[in-house]
């Protein structure tokens, strides 16, 4: 069968559109979305699972928003708890894991001048912290060993030392060693 031109003249630019179409739908459904703001995160009214636990690692990043970070998180777990205590747990833990890894790549990603103020910051929050459990009533000491203690608790720690002995070279553990040591006798206060 033998095309006319003027269909021929018409199947070339389908021919060229189809695929340019379908590259760029690709890319549309591949490419992440810019995450939400914290402003966009309390207006949002449905969240899957995923979402959730994306919205949660933002929250707990250290560059997350301060200001809001309470109010993102008091918001979010509204929609949290549709979901049974174990599926909760998995949730947070899988958040903390993620908002970890973020922080570790972003650190790494960042100027050496940068990547000193950040692990500086990292410091004093620390210290801030440990100065914070000296502080606190038996009770509240007695809260957080509980909480430690719980299954989430342990996954999450299991999960921090995890990256601390598997993804960190060993100049980053010598940088955060001083952090650790914090972290250490903030536990050791308990």
């Amino acid at each position: 069968m033998k095309i006319s031109a003027k269909t021929r003249n018409a199947l070339i630019p389908c021919a060229i559109i189809v695929p340019v179409i379908a590259v760029l739908l690709y890319f549309c459904m591949a490419v992440e979305r810019e995450p939400l703001t914290p402003g966009e995160m309390l207006e949002k009214n449905k969240w899957t699972r995923e979402e959730l636990v994306d919205g949660i690692s933002r929250c707990l990043s250290p560059q997350a928003h301060r200001g809001k970070r309470r109010e993102v998180l008091s918001h979010l777990k509204k929609y949290m708890d549709k979901y049974s205590n174990e599926e909760r747990r998995k949730i947070r833990t899988e958040a903390m894991c993620k908002a970890m890894n973020n922080s570790l790549d972003q650190l790494r990603v960042v100027d050496s001048d940068t990547r000193k103020k950040m692990i500086d910051v990292i410091h004093k929050r620390a210290e801030k912290n440990y100065q914070k459990v000296v502080n606190m009533s038996q009770k509240d000491k007695e809260k957080i060993k509980q909480r430690l203690n719980s299954d989430e608790g342990r996954a999450i720690t299991a999960e921090a030392n995890r990256i601390m002995t598997s993804r960190l070279t060993p100049d980053e553990r010598r940088d955060f060693a001083p952090i650790t040591k914090i972290w250490l006798k903030t536990l050791d206060r308990l």
